[in-house]
């Protein structure tokens, strides 16, 4: 598991809160990428046209 210290969240946040925003973004995203390859995903189902 990957932990990020509350120091580390605070040298990472700007003042300007729409690019803090979207940097959140960006992490929440990598994360979910980061676990969902960890865990074997099936590459089908992130791939797969919605219903």
């Amino acid at each position: 598991m990957y932990a990020v210290s509350q120091e580390d969240v605070e040298l990472m946040l700007i003042e300007d809160p729409l690019r803090n925003q979207k940097n959140l973004g960006i992490i929440a995203i990598t994360l979910a990428t980061r676990y969902a390859i960890e865990g074997n995903l099936p590459p089908d189902i992130p791939f797969a046209p919605p219903v």
